[in-house]
């Protein structure tokens, strides 16, 4: 069965298979105006449960194969974002540290501000 199907495509298979079943069970001498009537309604059934009828959409693999592969660039491209957000921090980390350096230096009351000045050109 169809999951997609509503209740009343459900009521009327079901009403339509017990039809048919009535049909199928009826002895074949029953062929008058009756028989050629429930004939025609058989092949009216018949119509109305081939349309009802769909096929289950499984994707294709190509296009789970390409979604895979974009979910993955995706999770590529996030690894790379943090790597580079890291480095980013350690660079600036190291300038701040070198920068305290610095300081700490001019912080000696035998420095030279001259010194000072050459180290913050450095940068």
């Amino acid at each position: 069965m169809n999951i997609g199907m509503n209740p009343s495509k459900i009521l009327m298979l079901t009403d339509n298979a017990i039809m048919l079943q009535k049909l199928l069970k009826k002895p074949p001498e029953e062929n008058g105006q009756q028989g050629i009537d429930e004939g025609i309604e058989f092949l009216q059934l018949k119509e109305k449960c081939a349309s009802v009828r769909t096929k289950p959409k499984i994707p294709k693999i190509d296009k789970v194969v390409a979604h895979h592969n974009i979910i993955e660039q995706i999770i590529s491209e996030e690894d790379e974002l943090i790597k580079n957000h890291k480095l980013h921090i350690d660079n600036i980390m190291e300038k701040v540290k070198e920068e305290v350096s610095i300081l700490q230096e001019i912080s000696n009351p035998k420095s030279e501000i001259e010194d000072y000045l050459n180290n913050l050109e450095k940068f």
